[in-house]
């Protein structure tokens, strides 16, 4: 009965591992991970995202101009009217009452009709007077002179604009994460390189240490190698801080927390520059440039449009009732134009403002098109650079290596001092860090010379896998 209990349990602690194991490798993050992080939480996406959001929602708001509108109105009035002993009096003149009394005979009249004078008393009181008006209103836009539609496609261009700029900042921020993500597996193999001295340096310390022992050697000997000791120290407490620096960074820009960073296995290798033929054209920067551009003549369009008359039909449906009378329901359907003859030289004004405006686009287009040349030209040249310093710091850390184990031997045959042991152990120390800088200056320049196009937002997944 014990044996399968005992199996069991074993399966169990085996199983049990197996899952940890699992769980630990569902939760390392990878560099795609960093970036889809990044990507979703960078405060300057998501305010460039809203404004465009802002730039679609007055896309509807132009669009609503040919909804029709309905209106509904309704009244309600309570008061009181009241005229009480109200006196009129109007003198007749003279000369109406002579030719009154000429035509009584005429008339058959025993006397003449035209009064003196004309005098009335009237009293009249009214209270509780109430009324109550009720109806609906209809209007629907036809035509605005084409002002809304050009309005529309300038609102459109300025859309596209600010996508290109949502597009460009992507990338800064995919190229962001790689660098510190590079930066991270960078300190991890300066780290590497420290403890690989530091294990040749404990071999010869021990070395030495016999050797003073036996009073083969002096003790300045044996503080060269403690000398030593404490730079590798020195240099192990900058990498760590750099690390730590690295760390917080990555933190803020992916949302991960220090653990998760910490298990990443942060390993890095030269990074193709891929097509680097772009025209400046092709630049995001002159793209959203050339959107601006197309959204300003549509704005000139759209001012020159106010020249033109603007239709709608309108529908209208009213009733009336009051305590002295009641109105028929009034129904009316019919069409309306507007034609702005002369509005005091305002869209006159606003061409002349569009004009200047798109003057100095154009003016900034041609500065920026110049600093753009400038630096594609910086970054291929940097590229290319980066390229051959991986080559030479190869050959280096290679020539470096057979140094040092030639060192090694003449020191161990007596044929060389400590301190030519320690120089050559330093410059392969130093030969290293160098190649692993090189392959992180390659990435870095490839990285600055593949945004170039503004793209990587949708790309990486391509670069890293």
């Amino acid at each position: 009965m014990q044996k399968p209990t005992v199996i069991l349990a074993v399966l169990l602690v085996v199983f049990s591992f197996e899952l940890k194991a699992q769980a630990h490798t569902a939760q390392t993050p990878t560099l795609r991970l960093l970036i889809e992080n990044a990507l979703q939480q960078d405060h300057e996406l998501s305010k460039l995202r809203l404004e465009q959001d802002g730039t679609e929602v007055k896309k509807k708001l132009v669009r609503s101009t040919f909804i029709p509108t309905i209106h509904a109105n309704a009244i309600y009035g309570y008061g009181q009217f009241g005229l009480t002993d109200f006196h009129l009096n109007i003198p007749i003149s003279s000369k109406i009452q002579s030719l009154g009394g000429a035509l009584a005979p005429v008339l058959g009249l025993a006397q003449n009709p035209v009064p003196p004078e004309l005098t009335t008393d009237l009293s009249l009181k009214y209270n509780d007077l109430q009324v109550f008006t009720a109806g609906i209103n209809a209007q629907w836009v036809l035509f605005t002179g084409m002002r809304a539609s050009y309005t529309q496609r300038a609102l459109a261009h300025t859309s596209n604009a600010q996508q290109e700029m949502i597009d460009k900042h992507a990338s800064a921020v995919v190229a962001e994460v790689v660098e510190y993500y590079d930066k991270l597996s960078l300190t991890r193999q300066s780290e590497m390189v420290i403890s690989n001295s530091r294990k040749r340096l404990s071999k010869e310390k021990e070395r030495v240490d016999k050797a003073l022992a036996q009073g083969l050697i002096t003790i300045y000997d044996q503080q060269k190698i403690e000398i030593a000791a404490l730079e590798l120290d020195s240099r192990a407490l900058e990498i760590e801080n750099n690390k730590r620096l690295i760390i917080y960074k990555l933190k803020q820009l992916c949302g991960l927390s220090e653990e998760e960073l910490l298990s990443m296995n942060a390993v890095v290798a030269p990074l193709g520059n891929g097509p680097v033929a772009y025209t400046d054209d092709e630049r995001p920067e002159m793209r959203a440039l050339h959107e601006k551009h197309l959204a300003m003549e549509n704005k000139l369009k759209s001012a020159n449009a106010g020249y033109l008359p603007q239709i709608a039909a309108m529908a209208n449906y009213q009733y009336a009732d009051l305590d002295v009378m009641k109105v028929d329901p009034l129904a009316f359907v019919g069409l309306g134009a507007k034609w702005e003859l002369f509005d005091g030289l305002k869209t006159s004004r606003e061409k002349q403002l569009i004009k200047l405006e798109m003057l100095r686009e154009q003016t900034e287009q041609a500065r920026i098109r110049e600093l753009l040349q400038l630096d594609m030209e910086l970054k291929r040249s940097t590229a290319a650079q980066a390229e051959a310093q991986i080559a030479l710091q190869e050959k280096i850390v290679e020539k470096a290596g057979l140094a040092l184990e030639i060192k090694s031997k003449e020191y161990a045959r007596g044929l060389c001092d400590i301190s030519a042991w320690l120089a050559a152990d330093n410059d392969f120390q130093k030969a290293q860090l160098n190649y692993q800088k090189s392959i992180f200056d390659q990435r870095h320049a490839a990285m600055e010379l593949l945004k170039v196009r503004g793209d990587l937002q949708t790309t990486y997944t391509l670069l890293f896998e």
